[in-house]
């Protein structure tokens, strides 16, 4: 009996030893049942039996009376201890179905008097109440702070108490705390006094002091330069127009030939684009940290598991109630007995597929404890089965619900592994129980939705990924067909593999051709129609612009393909959204030129001495300065928006402001040819289209005004500059000002990984069910770089977390992050394989040298001992003996050279812990923020006075890695990255406005202000229609910037060389020429374009081009055609204050 409670006792003692008060006050009582010489009078037999050979009675069971300080004080001391290799409570293992979580001091002790417990050699019933005749058993216990003499207390991560109190858990993630006056949101409070102190101020200076309309110009040079700038460059840009527009207007074969030749030699390169699918190459730049460290991370440790999942969910299922023997026990709709056999039937075929082939799941999987050739029941598969050893027979009656509560609580039970060897995570297993379940045994007991998990081996070299493509492939095929024609009615499944998004991505691509087309149809046929004027209905066919409308869209894919063209020949990769985004973004920028051009020409006829092309050079002398400015802009802001560091976003950027001048290049060159040519058809009473035919029929050479253009002239520029009517639109627009100034704060960052692929994706269910069953957070690794000699006890101590470790040591500091998961999103402590080293190399049962003893007599071993043992260390696989074998938990986590004398020397290493359950972006993205902070103060404290024993000690590093903090790095600076581009582009907006409107810093000022005051109001346009700020939409905020100008720049331009008197007519004035071309040629032509968006197949388009270009058409629109023309009206010089040569020299 003795010899069995050796053994016995030896497990226990793997899993406390690491923490000597608490493995001293547990042997207490056991030395005193075996050695007290007064045990009869706290313990007494419970049952005897006889011996078959010798006959003689012994006993079998025993009642030990202990009292409940001892067993109290026991249990806190040892409540903490933790297990190296999960990071989880020792007591997870130690207290039977109830785990860590749920054990107290009766429980465990109970647990570890139960028959069935590894942990003893027979059965012991503890009792805190002794009947007469019989006394508590007492000894002292001391707390884990404490040490008894000539020994060491428990380390600061197995006991809080043993911390140093000037080491602080440290706080980590966000708090986002809201800016607050009293209980009031402070933004709103401040916003309210600015709009009301303005409006009163404004009201006042509106009633009391009289607006003149009238009156003479002051005679300063310096309000002539603020007002009106330096007429000279004006003048000098629009002759220069006018002059490129003769040439072009005069030969437009050869501009026409030219043009086309160089296109296709451009639109050549195409060819060799390269198009890329891959999510990593997507959303993160090679020269990011996250993407440093992933590489770092994959080269020394290999790349992070491909992850096959499925999620189930049952239907129609009923609770089940199990009467465990101590409570009743309510289970979950998936623990229904065919639900469970359903799932495992589904779990057998799923890893049958491919059986035979060369991609059979066995010759892919992750199998960690495998020391041979592999088998199919060595693969990695996390699984509820897990617990039931894939054994149907043990559903044959209610038992199974026993086993399965037991190893929920504590899945490190050796009875509990899975057929791989290793444990079966519940968390990952299980989920979809309610999160405030408050019951006294597991919470994964209410679980309505289960997942099976099958990790697969991941590969840097492609071409080793091959056989796992292809099992992915028939995985996706096999599950597709499955839940079409054989499942049942009580479940549904949703499922991934870890190709399925670039799957998606590719599909989306051609899904939304359709999409692109339409658009392109739609905005035809409004040009056609609407850049038309018709004289009458007999002139339809010789008014209509049906082939100058083709041009421009011709001349739009002109310089879509020659942007493809010359990044194709760059190798400069792109991405299938951009290639979808360009033609549409660049024909609705592209449009609005051609509209002002078109409209412009038609409403300045031509002279009785102009030809054709002089008439046509005139128009382009006009307007061309503003289609410079307002492409200039764009371009600028795409520029600015291909600072972003993603990929995806950087390249569309690029590409875009390539069109995008291009398309500017092409508009008045090859389409300002084919205009004079349909101008001189029109002239010459031929049909559009058949130009060749002619019409015989005279008619009047005088058309009508268009409709738009009598409306704004008659009505609506009389309306709006009612006296009353401009008050009402100060106050409203600047109310809006203030009210979106108060939203922006409320903007949420984000980009949920659902929205990236088709609505009718079968990806989208998988987010969807993976919010609601999983229960599990990812993995986070801790890695430190090489240069560390980890056989120096120094060293040791700096990462270790156990005795003698620092109290600021890495694995301490991890494990008291853990402490506070709401704050750290760090759920348990890191597996350290420096603890589990010591623990194994220490232990007869695991370690033995050639003379069959302990490999190491000492705590520590010496640094020979540590370099010659690590090998064997990473090599053994753990086991109810031994659980400290390092082959499952670190093999692949520790690296080592051999050195000449073939001793081991520890490379790279990483520590393990897991983040909590993450379901939203900013959950993410505080996540890493954490983490980063918690590497951050463990590298400081490495740095830190240790250049004694570590060489190079700068150098030392540590990082965290998770496999989704490339996606979510960007939102760390989002904000700032945001204020910054926004910045930037209104900055460039000034400038090139400042120039092109001849230094006039009256007119760029205004640009200024109402290019501000919509991207303002389109900031907070996001908050009300749940648009969410990253990358995409920051590059969207930016291209509204170069947007907005299309909607000021012409107007403002219009009322700066207005010759009439008054700032009310000048306004008017300028609203009437150029408003409805702003409205037809702007507004309703991007508008036409951007609902087809709405239809579009995939939330990526819908959300971010649909919503945010919908926003920036109406925003602009409004506050070009409304509020611009009343502020200029208010503000504006009453004269044309164009300083002239005489003024200039005058002052000089």
């Amino acid at each position: 009996m003795l010899v069995s409670m050796q053994a016995k006792l030896s497990v226990a003692e793997g899993l406390l030893k690491r923490c000597p008060t608490c493995l001293n006050n547990f042997r207490k009582h056991l030395c005193g049942l075996t050695c007290d010489p007064h045990q009869s009078r706290f313990m007494e037999p419970a049952s005897t039996k006889i011996n078959e050979e010798t006959q003689q009675e012994y006993i079998d069971k025993l009642i030990v009376y202990l009292s409940k300080d001892y067993m109290e004080g026991t249990f806190n001391s040892c409540r903490q201890v933790l297990m190296p290799s999960s990071g989880v409570p020792a007591l997870e293992a130690m207290c039977g179905s109830f785990g860590a979580a749920g054990c107290t001091y009766d429980r465990w002790f109970a647990y570890m008097g139960d028959e069935d417990t590894p942990l003893v050699p027979f059965p012991i019933v503890y009792n805190e109440a002794a009947p007469d005749g019989m006394e508590l058993y007492n000894p002292d216990v001391l707390p884990c702070n404490q040490s008894y003499e000539n020994n060491y207390a428990c380390s600061c991560a197995d006991c809080e108490e043993s911390c140093p109190a000037d080491i602080t858990v440290i706080d980590t993630g966000e708090t986002n705390e809201e800016f607050k006056i009293g209980e009031a949101d402070g933004v709103l409070v401040i916003m309210a006094i600015i709009y009301g102190i303005f409006a009163i101020g404004f009201l006042i200076s509106v009633i009391f002091v009289p607006q003149s309309d009238t009156g003479d110009l002051p005679p300063s040079l310096i309000y002539k330069l603020f007002f009106g700038g330096i007429p000279l460059f004006q003048t000098t840009l629009s002759k220069l127009f006018r002059k490129l527009g003769l040439v072009f207007a005069s030969y437009p074969g050869a501009t026409i030939c030219l043009t086309s030749w160089a296109v296709v030699g451009m639109s050549y390169g195409a060819l060799s684009l390269i198009v890329t699918t891959d999510r990593i190459e997507l959303w993160a730049s090679p020269t990011s940290q996250s993407r440093i460290e992933k590489d770092y991370f994959d080269t020394h440790f290999g790349p992070f598991y491909r992850t096959e999942q499925v999620f189930i969910k049952a239907h129609g299922l009923d609770n089940i109630m199990y009467e465990s023997g101590m409570q009743p026990v309510e289970f979950g709709p998936v623990f229904n007995k065919t639900f469970l056999l359903t799932v495992l039937d589904l779990q057998q075929q799923i890893i049958q597929i491919g059986a035979g082939e060369s991609y059979e799941l066995k010759n892919i999987c992750n199998a960690p404890l495998a020391t041979g050739e592999v088998k199919t029941e060595d693969c990695l598969v996390q699984s509820i089965w897990g617990y039931l050893k894939n054994n149907a027979s043990l559903l044959e009656d209610d038992s199974y619900l026993s086993i399965l509560l037991t190893c929920m609580q504590n899945n490190v039970d050796f009875s509990c592994l899975g057929p791989f060897g290793g444990p079966i995570f519940a968390g990952l297993a299980l989920g979809g129980f309610p999160e405030d379940a408050n019951v006294n045994y597991s919470k994964y007991a209410l679980s309505t939705g289960l997942s099976l998990t099958f990790l697969v081996n991941n590969h840097l070299d492609k071409t080793d990924l091959q056989p796992a493509l292809e099992w992915e492939s028939r995985f996706i095929q096999f599950l597709k067909e499955w839940s079409e024609t054989k499942m049942p009615s009580f479940m549904s499944i949703a499922f991934s593999a870890e190709r399925s998004i670039e799957d998606e991505l590719a599909r989306e691509s051609e899904a939304e051709i359709a999409t692109v087309v339409i658009s392109y149809a739609v905005m035809f046929l409004y040009i056609t129609l609407a850049i038309g004027r018709y004289r009458s209905f007999k002139t339809i066919l010789i008014d209509g612009k049906f082939t100058l409308g083709v041009s421009g869209i011709v001349v739009v894919l002109m310089s879509v393909l020659s942007s493809l063209g010359i990044f194709g020949y760059a190798g400069v990769a792109t991405t299938l959204l951009t290639i979808e985004v360009i033609p549409f973004l660049v024909l609705a920028i592209g449009v609005d030129n051609i509209f002002i051009l078109v409209q412009t020409h038609q409403r300045n006829p031509r002279q009785k001495t102009e030809s054709h092309e002089e008439h046509v050079a005139r128009t382009l002398g006009t307007v061309g300065p503003s289609m410079l400015l307002t492409s200039l802009s764009e371009t600028c802001c795409f520029l600015i928006g291909a600072l972003s560091n993603m990929p995806a976003v950087n390249t569309f950027a690029l590409y875009a402001s390539v069109a995008t001048i291009l398309n500017f290049i092409f508009q008045i060159t090859c389409f300002v040819s084919i205009m004079t040519l349909d101008d001189k058809r029109q002239s010459d009473n031929r049909y559009d289209v058949c130009c060749c035919v002619k019409s015989e029929k005279a008619v009047d050479d005088t058309p009508s005004e268009d409709f738009l253009y009598l409306l704004f002239k008659s009505y609506y520029s009389k309306f709006l500059l009612n006296r009353f009517i401009k008050i009402v639109v100060v106050l409203l627009f600047s109310f809006w000002l203030c009210s979106s100034l108060v939203l922006i704060p409320h903007i949420e960052a984000g980009l949920d990984q659902e929205i990236a692929v088709p609505t009718d994706s079968y990806v989208r269910s998988y987010f969807e069910y993976m919010k609601d069953v999983l229960s599990m957070g990812p993995n986070v690794y801790f890695v430190v770089k090489s240069g560390l000699n980890y056989s120096n006890e120094n060293v040791q101590n700096l990462f270790c977390g156990g005795l003698n470790c620092y109290a600021d040591s890495l694995t301490t500091q991890i494990t008291r992050a853990s402490k506070l998961p709401d704050r750290s999103y760090i759920t348990t402590s890191a597996s350290s394989w420096l603890d589990d080293y010591f623990d194994w190399i220490n232990s007869g049962n695991c370690c033995q040298d050639d003379k069959g003893t302990e490999c190491s007599e000492t705590p520590r071993p010496t640094p020979k001992d540590f370099e010659t043992y690590l090998p064997q260390f990473l090599l053994a696989n753990p086991s109810q003996e031994c659980s400290k074998g390092g082959h499952a938990a670190y093999a692949e986590g520790l690296n080592y050279v051999l050195n000449k004398d073939g001793l081991a020397i520890a490379m790279d290493s990483y520590f393990m812990t897991y983040h909590t359950v993450l379901r939203t972006s900013e959950e993410y993205t505080n996540a890493l923020r954490s983490a980063r902070e918690i590497a951050s103060s463990i590298t400081t404290m490495l740095q830190i006075d240790n250049d004694t024993y570590i060489s190079n000690v700068s150098n030392v590093e540590v990082f965290p890695y998770s496999v989704f903090y490339v996606f979510y790095e960007q939102y760390l600076t989002i904000t700032g990255d945001t204020i910054n581009s926004v910045g930037y582009s209104l900055s460039a907006v000034f400038i090139v406005s400042f120039i092109l409107m001849g230094f006039n810093i009256f007119s760029s000022v205004i640009i200024l202000i109402m290019v501000t005051m919509i991207v303002t109001n389109l900031a907070a346009f996001m908050v009300w229609w749940d648009v969410p700020l990253n990358a995409v939409s920051l590059v969207n905020l930016v291209v509204g910037v170069g947007i907005a100008v299309e909607f000021c720049s012409h107007i403002v331009r219009a009322y700066t060389v207005s010759t009439l008197s008054g700032s009310n007519k000048r306004a008017a004035d300028a609203l009437t020429k150029i408003g409805s071309s702003v409205l037809s040629g702007i507004t309703l032509t991007k508008i036409v374009g951007i609902f087809v968006l709405a239809f579009a197949k995939t939330e990526i388009f819908q959300i971010f081009y649909f919503r945010m270009y919908l926003g920036i058409v109406l925003i602009g629109a409004a506050h070009g055609l409304i509020f611009l023309p009343v502020l200029l009206s208010y503000i504006g010089p009453n004269k044309n204050t164009n300083p002239t040569l005489e003024d200039i020299t005058r002052s000089t």
